[in-house]
């Protein structure tokens, strides 16, 4: 009994492991501030801390050769989709030299180990605790995209936690932690409420 006790714990403790080193949409693991280092905060732990202390915000691809052209077109849609909702408060300009905000493209899938769902896209966003402002994002875009999903969700996703933006539990919101489907647009009944409070602080 005590085997069969012992072996259902490590089972256990994997999958809580898995499941938090794996999450498809787990964003801010690492937030740094100095030689202040904290990890395992997710952006939804991080209260007011989460928003740029200027604008615009440049941005660029680390890797554009390894960028299919669909997942340029679709960061660069979802780029203007957010300056048109935020009515310009929030706007983008790219740069060739280091950004706040630097696409990194991948032609390979990545798929969650345990419930083998496929993540298309990862925020990771560094924050200075001193301060309480967004310093640097990264926004991971892996293949997979269905071809009949043509607006940028998953772009306009990740590039809203990159602006301090967490999840919620709304299944037809664009934050909604796991997208069961592939969204039209922007449903301003759900979501207005985010580029409301990103017009108020930009």
């Amino acid at each position: 009994m005590k085997i069969v006790v012992a072996i259902l714990s490590i089972f256990i403790l994997a999958l809580m492991f898995t499941l938090f080193y794996y999450n498809p949409y787990l964003t801010g693991n690492t937030i740094e501030s100095g030689n202040l280092t904290t990890t395992g905060l997710t952006i939804d732990d991080l209260g007011e801390l989460r928003h740029w202390d200027h604008m615009p915000l440049s941005y660029n691809y680390s890797n554009e050769e390894e960028c299919f052209p669909i997942r340029i077109s679709r960061a660069e849609l979802a780029l203007n989709e957010i300056e048109r909702l935020t009515e310009n408060q929030v706007y983008f300009v790219f740069t060739e030299s280091d950004a706040d905000i630097s696409f990194v493209c991948s032609r390979e899938s990545f798929v969650n180990v345990v419930d083998r769902t496929e993540t298309l896209g990862e925020a990771e966003v560094e924050y200075n605790l001193e301060r309480k402002v967004i310093t640097s994002a990264k926004i991971n875009l892996y293949s997979g995209v269905p071809e009949e999903c043509n607006y940028p969700d998953i772009e306009i996703h990740e590039l809203l936690h990159a602006l301090g933006e967490g999840h919620n539990t709304h299944t037809q919101s664009v934050m909604n932690v796991v997208q069961q489907k592939c969204l039209k647009s922007i449903n301003m009944n759900v979501d207005g409420v985010i580029f409301e409070r990103l017009k108020d602080t930009y």
